[in-house]
C-alpha cells in the first residue's frame, strides 16, 4: 500500500531473497523490473548495468562502472593480507559468507584481501549466501585482521568478554575491528554509492590494522 501512494511510473525489484508472490503484487501497482537472479549471487557490475538499462539510461550505467571499477583498483592493498569478517547474530552465532563466488568475498578479493585457510573448514554447500557459525568455532576466522558487524549492537560488549572471542590470535594482537551493519552492508548488496563508502571509511580502517 505504501508503494501504491507513491504512484510510481516503475519498480526496480532486486531483492536478495523473495516472498513468493511480490513480484505479482508489485506488477499490478506499476511495470516491475526484477534482477535476473539473486542479488547475493550478481555482480554489483551487472546490478548496476540491469538497472541501466531499466531506466533507459545503459551507456550512464557503463561509465559508472567503469569509475567504480577504477576507485576499486586504486584502492587494492598490497601484500594478499587475510581478512575475515561475519555478522554476530547472538553470543552463541553468527553469520558468514559462503561459496566462492559470494559477492562479499568477491569484493574483498578484488580489493586485495585473500581469505583465512580455515575457511574452507566451514562446511556446507558452496553456493552463494551465509550460513551459520557457532561461537565456539570463532577460531575459524583468525586472520591478519578480523572484523565483526553486531546485528543486536547491546550484546557487543558480552560477546566480547567472552574467552573464546578473546582467545582469537587477531583479537588479542589488537588486529580486531568492530562495524556498524551499515559499514558491511555494501559487501552484502553493494551498489556504486555503497563502495565509494566502503572504500572511503571502512577500507582504511581496516589497513590501519595489518601487522606491519
Amino acid at each position: 500500500e505504501e508503494i501504491a501512494a507513491l504512484e510510481p511510473d516503475l519498480i526496480l525489484f532486486f531483492e536478495t531473497f523473495e516472498e513468493p508472490g511480490t513480484w505479482e503484487l508489485l506488477s499490478e501497482i506499476a511495470p516491475t523490473v526484477a534482477s535476473s537472479r539473486p542479488t547475493f549471487e550478481m555482480d554489483w557490475q551487472d546490478v548496476t548495468r540491469e538497472i541501466g538499462i531499466a531506466v533507459g539510461r545503459a551507456e550512464d550505467a557503463d561509465t559508472l562502472v567503469a569509475d567504480v571499477e577504477a576507485r576499486i583498483a586504486e584502492a587494492a592493498v598490497d601484500g594478499e593480507p587475510s581478512l575475515a569478517f561475519a555478522g554476530v547474530v547472538s553470543l552463541d552465532s553468527l553469520s558468514v559468507p559462503k561459496g566462492e563466488d559470494d559477492t562479499a568475498r568477491r569484493l574483498l578479493r578484488d580489493l586485495g584481501f585473500v581469505e583465512p585457510p580455515t575457511y574452507s573448514e566451514f562446511g556446507g554447500d558452496e553456493t552463494a549466501g551465509a550460513q551459520e557459525l557457532s561461537t565456539e568455532r570463532l577460531d575459524l576466522l583468525d586472520s591478519d585482521v578480523l572484523m565483526l558487524a553486531f546485528f543486536d549492537p547491546s550484546v557487543r560488549d558480552d560477546f566480547e568478554a567472552q574467552a573464546v572471542f578473546q582467545s582469537v590470535p587477531a583479537v588479542a594482537d589488537g588486529r580486531y575491528l568492530s562495524v556498524d551493519l551499515a559499514d558491511i552492508a555494501p559487501l552484502r548488496a553493494p551498489t556504486p554509492l555503497a563502495l565509494d563508502h566502503f572504500i572511503d571509511e571502512v577500507v582504511p580502517r581496516i589497513t590501519d590494522l595489518l601487522p606491519e
